[in-house]
């Protein structure tokens, strides 16, 4: 027993998300009209039925500020359905100038039990719709989504947590959450879950939340809830448990209001991800993300680099290309985080990467770095290098395109030598311009499947820190060679260039 609630069974998990998310998100393309729609009318609430082809959501019930976007609520109902009490959260919230998708969330769960999916994926939706409502609104920067909801939209609201990747959530405000959910669906989720009389309840893997939870709770909450939530709370120092009254709407977005205000602070600071190491290798690496964000194909290969003794700063470039860039702008950022890191690292050598979008921009923003910082990088990954480069973030770009403004990518700046560049690609990416600069001098590397490697990173980790290695070795070689101060050597300094 839990509280009165029967347990039946305990069941692990190893779903893997990464896969589910990339395939799912493609059908966000059918919803595109319905949410230009919603952005194009001279109405701010909008109460008509909406029913783009998404995965669970429905575009039934969206509210939008009278003037910008500063960021995206998703708000799940209790087990009645939407009602006034959600509806008095969705003005208010409104009111301070979020955008909130209301749920209904018995809707949802029926939804979610006719899907086709062999697990249930819930981000997905939530990610996506909230990029294109703020891209449509023309807001300046990216806010992750909020989720929020009270009772049964709450505790579905804390089963999402643990299936949400690093840098997609903004974070989770939930009231008086259900202990447990009935879901006719296994939830895509590396934990595991506890099937009881009253329903599931899926487990935290602990340690570090992406996205991070605070669970309200009134003197009315349930014995299984305080459990629930307490064993939430004893796994993760991110979710944090705060005591109210009463289940008021007033409660609930105040608590949102505070979480959305943290976060516009934190967005005015560059997107990056620090993962620090003693340095093995006198190196450090930065890396550029893809469009979606900080998450799989980068921060996998920034842990593997981490773990080998090499400290990586990662750049988010769904939030720094958000708004447009420059070449110039983007070199003095990075330049700056070079060589703070550097400093601070004790470190000489550089390894830039650049994965997809991040990759497209490299070649040109190394061009406009300072000659200063540029003499420090060995080596330039271009991971999925495609032969344009958007210098924002675009629709387009999420579906495999290019936007409009899209500028060439090549030919390679004369100021990058072919020789620091390693280029990886797919062997299912014929149009990969990493062909057009093989004949270059660029050292290549070709892996099995497409634009995510077959899901091989550690193959790539491995190829970078071999072909950094090379150089340096390479470079160690003829600095030995080199004479003393004031005897020439030509062959020696043309070496030393490259």
């Amino acid at each position: 027993m839990v509280n009165g609630s029967r347990v039946l069974a305990w069941t692990s998990s190893a779903r893997r998300v990464s896969g589910v998310r990339r395939s799912l998100r493609s059908r966000l393309l059918l919803a595109l009209p319905f949410i230009c729609l919603l952005l194009g009318g001279s109405i701010a609430v909008y109460d008509a039925w909406l029913a783009p082809t998404l995965n669970f959501l429905t575009l039934d019930r969206v509210a939008l500020p009278a003037t910008g976007v500063k960021g995206v609520v998703f708000l799940f109902s209790d087990a009645p359905g939407w009602g006034p009490r959600e509806a008095e959260v969705s003005a208010r919230l409104r009111e301070a100038g979020l955008a909130v998708v209301g749920i209904d969330t018995p809707t949802y769960l029926r939804a979610m039990s006719r899907h086709p999916d062999r697990c249930g994926y819930m981000v997905s939706d939530l990610e996506s719709v909230a990029q294109s409502l703020q891209r449509s609104a023309g807001s300046q920067t990216y806010a992750a989504p909020i989720v929020a909801g009270f009772g049964l939209g709450g505790g579905l609201a804390l089963d999402m947590v643990d299936q949400t990747p690093e840098a997609t959530i903004g974070g989770t405000v939930v009231m008086d959450p259900a202990s447990a959910v009935p879901l006719k669906v296994e939830l895509c989720t590396p934990s595991g879950y506890l099937t009881t009389s009253a329903g599931e309840i899926y487990a935290l893997h602990g340690g570090h939340e992406p996205d991070p939870v605070s669970v309200l709770l009134s003197p009315g909450a349930t014995d299984d809830t305080r459990d629930r939530v307490g064993s939430m709370s004893a796994a993760s120092a991110d979710v944090k448990v705060i005591a109210r009254d009463a289940p008021t709407a007033d409660s609930l977005s105040e608590a949102v209001m505070t979480m959305s205000a943290a976060a516009t602070v934190s967005r005015k600071a560059l997107p990056i991800k620090v993962l620090s190491a003693v340095p093995r290798r006198d190196a450090m690496a930065v890396i550029l993300s893809g469009d979606g964000g900080w998450r799989d194909i980068d921060s996998s290969i920034a842990r593997l680099m981490q773990a080998d003794g090499v400290p990586v700063v990662g750049v988010d470039s769904l939030r720094y290309f958000w708004s447009r860039r420059t070449p110039a702008e983007t070199a003095r950022d990075l330049s700056g985080v070079i060589e703070k890191y550097r400093a601070a690292w004790n470190v000489k050598n550089v390894l830039l990467i650049g994965y997809s979008f991040g990759a497209d921009v490299l070649p040109a923003t190394y061009a406009a770095l300072p000659e200063a910082t540029r003499r420090h990088i060995r080596l330039v990954g271009l991971l999925g290098f495609s032969k344009l480069a958007d210098w924002q973030i675009t629709v387009a770009g999420w579906f495999g395109s290019h936007g409009s403004a899209a500028a060439a990518a090549l030919p390679i700046p004369a100021a990058l030598p072919p020789g620091k560049i390693l280029c990886v690609l797919g062997r299912e990416e014929p149009d990969s311009a990493c062909h057009d600069i093989v004949a270059l001098g660029a050292e290549t590397l070709v892996t099995k499947g497409g634009h995510h490697f077959g899901g091989d990173y550690p193959q790539i980790e491995r190829a970078l820190l071999a072909a950094y290695d090379a150089r340096r070795a390479k470079r160690d070689s003829v600095a030995a060679l080199t004479p003393s101060p004031g005897a020439p050597n030509t062959a020696a300094e043309q070496h030393m260039t490259q």
